[in-house]
């Protein structure tokens, strides 16, 4: 259980650098965020070949953390909308047509936010998920937890202008995504 909390805490830290604690090259900010996938990863594979290839498969699906999430970060407060003066997200596109129009602000941003979480961790969910299907869908479950922890940043800090609702946002999404891995590993 104390690698989960370190794998918690890290994740919340690399998430919080990828949201600009730290000004760094953004690969350089994706490969933080995905080391411990692909290490986790191979360590759930313990085989030679495979657990090299199952890591730096994981590693490089790390990658996806940088699948933009702007337009939903804050949470319906912002007044540029699709076709209002923004462009659609890259992951935006899959929940656009069919929950746009169906759900408050509030919610799609909530919704987009889980999607962008859960790409950023698929790729190590799918891998682990070969070994272990409960230890893939714990770290997917990790990932959508990136709405969630975006909802309590808001709660906690209402105001539009403070910047500690999002930065809060960040760290939970990165903290919920370690407490995901460690357990996915520590049940493997």
């Amino acid at each position: 259980m104390t690698a989960t909390i370190i794998l918690a805490f890290y994740l919340a830290f690399a998430s919080r650098i990828h949201g600009g604690l730290i000004h760094m090259k953004k690969g350089y900010k994706n490969a933080l965020w995905a080391l411990p996938f692909g290490i986790a990863t191979a360590v759930i594979y313990p085989v030679g070949a495979v657990m090299v290839i199952a890591g730096l498969v994981s590693f490089a699906g790390g990658f996806l953390k940088g699948s933009g999430h702007g337009a939903f970060m804050d949470l319906g407060h912002n007044l540029k909308e699709p076709g209002k003066g923004r462009t659609l997200e890259k992951v935006e596109h899959i929940i656009y047509p069919w929950l746009y129009n169906r759900v408050s602000r509030y919610w799609y941003d909530a919704c987009g936010l889980a999607l962008v979480g859960l790409a950023a961790v698929l790729i190590p969910a799918l891998v682990i998920g070969y070994a272990n299907p409960l230890s893939g869908l714990l770290v997917a479950l990790g990932g959508l937890c990136k709405g969630f922890a975006y909802m309590i940043g808001w709660k906690l800090f209402p105001k539009p202008a403070d910047s500690m609702n999002t930065e809060t946002g960040e760290f939970l999404t990165g903290l919920f995504a370690g407490i995901g891995l460690g357990l996915a590993v520590y049940i493997a």
